[in-house]
């Protein structure tokens, strides 16, 4: 297996984000029913595919050196999470906090992107929720699956298709294609969701 390089994973990162447009305020994350923009929700996106271009795949067994500690303390700011091992802990939240953690702050992320249900409170309460796909947008944040009332599993738009028949997402702690081959692996993957699968929609 190829050793991952972390200085290269950093420094693409940064160079991301070193495109931010500069006349974003805080003022925008700090209003609770502003929605972030468009254009910078695309960084979300782009952040996400660069984790999925890195290949991030579950390991084998107990880590304490891995990209997913990365989502868990970077984006959910979970700092105590200092090992990880596979189905232990349900990282689909942490994964989009990650992506969205230079535009989101840290008291949301830390608070709500650990669960759908913390998810579905904080996007009800702050009118964050999309009505249907033929509003939703790359960045937003869809839920899946109908076992629990307020979904099962935490994924990110990258696109949506134009006959609205569903949408291509970028998941963490899921099944799907991977930037080797669309042979189905688990990590953080891209994955069409079809419409009949799309439990809500929310817009940080």
């Amino acid at each position: 297996m190829t050793a991952i390089d972390h200085d290269k994973r950093r420094n693409t990162r940064t160079s991301l984000l070193e495109d931010l447009d500069t006349t974003f305020s805080e003022n925008l994350i700090n209003k609770p029913n502003d929605y972030i923009h468009e254009s910078l929700a695309q960084y979300a996106v782009e952040e996400a595919l660069s984790e999925w271009r890195s290949n991030t795949l579950e390991p084998v067994g107990s880590v304490c050196d891995h990209p997913i500690l990365d989502y868990i303390q970077e984006g959910l700011e979970w700092n105590w999470i200092e090992e990880y091992e596979n189905r232990k802990f349900a990282w689909c939240g942490a994964f989009v906090a990650f992506c969205y953690k230079n535009l989101i702050k840290k008291s949301i992320r830390f608070n709500m992107f650990a669960s759908t249900y913390r998810m579905f409170k904080w996007a009800e309460n702050t009118k964050r929720v999309v009505k249907g796909l033929e509003e939703a947008r790359a960045g937003d944040i869809m839920i899946v699956g109908n076992k629990k009332s307020y979904g099962d599993h935490i994924t990110l738009i990258e696109k949506i298709e134009e006959d609205l028949s569903g949408a291509w997402t970028i998941e963490g702690n899921a099944y799907g294609e991977t930037p080797e081959n669309t042979k189905r692996k688990e990590g953080v993957i891209r994955r069409f969701r079809p419409l009949e699968t799309i439990r809500f929609i929310y817009r940080p």
